[in-house]
């Protein structure tokens, strides 16, 4: 999957429990056959320099007990 500058991936439900995902370390990233969503101006071979990302993460942590965290 390809993401743009700008893009937003919301991964949940199944899609987040089952399916593998991670971003891998790498500077540049080569557009290859396999990209799903590859725009029609970006050619198989086409090589992207990757910049800086921010990825954000939000979890919902159920409330716990405070007498049950002195156990731990």
């Amino acid at each position: 999957m390809l993401l743009q500058p700008r893009s937003l991936i919301i991964i949940k439900d199944e899609a987040y429990k089952v399916c593998l995902h991670g971003i891998e370390e790498r500077e540049t990233d080569i557009i290859h056959e396999k990209i799903f969503n590859r725009p029609s101006n970006l050619s198989i071979g086409t090589q992207l320099k990757r910049s800086t990302r921010v990825s954000l993460t939000i979890r919902n942590v159920p409330n716990i007990n405070s007498s049950l965290m002195n156990r731990i």
